[in-house]
């Protein structure tokens, strides 16, 4: 079975099926070995850009999206196989990059799910109020500690355990830690 999650097997699928329907015979594995050659071979390319231009793109940037554009363009896809360019990049990415590495999380989760489009159906014909109250939930837990009432009370005890309240109300000094000595 071959997967179309791969864009250079599903390129080949696609060429074939195509080249079949207007009556030319083209074995799939002939058309697969074209497509998945030249996807590897545009990475390569792209490899080897990112390395003339890590200086100016960032050596970490340059690293990560090299990572993810060899799994993209390579023969197969898996979606864990996007984790080792995605962990590289996360703490580089910025703007549409940033983008990038958040909408490639989510979309991985759900391919690599055994049953991922069971949910996605589940979820889209699932009641929209149980789903936004689940939502908010989770908005909530996610949340709270990062916001101000928590940083206040958090400021308030490294206030009382800590340095005797000498501290601003904005400063937290040089960290939070709330072990006394």
């Amino acid at each position: 079975m071959r997967s179309w999650v791969a864009p250079a097997t599903g390129a080949g699928i696609f060429l074939t099926d195509l080249a079949h329907l207007v009556g030319i015979g083209v074995p799939l594995h002939s058309t697969l070995s074209l497509t998945r050659g030249l996807g590897v071979l545009a990475a390569v390319g792209v490899g080897i850009w990112m390395l003339l231009n890590s200086d100016r793109i960032g050596a970490l940037r340059a690293m990560g999206l090299t990572m993810l554009v060899i799994v993209a363009l390579g023969p197969v896809v898996q979606p864990w196989y996007l984790s080792w360019g995605l962990v590289v990049l996360a703490p580089v990415a910025t703007g549409k990059v940033r983008t990038l590495v958040v909408g490639s999380s989510i979309a991985a989760a759900f391919i690599g799910l055994p049953a991922g489009r069971y949910l996605v159906s589940g979820l889209f014909h699932a009641d929209p109020l149980s789903v936004a109250v689940a939502l908010l939930a989770c908005l909530a837990i996610l949340t709270l500690p990062l916001s101000p009432f928590d940083r206040e009370r958090l400021l308030a005890r490294w206030r009382r355990h800590g340095d005797g309240g000498s501290a601003p109300l904005d400063d937290p000094g040089p960290s939070l830690d709330l072990v006394e000595a």
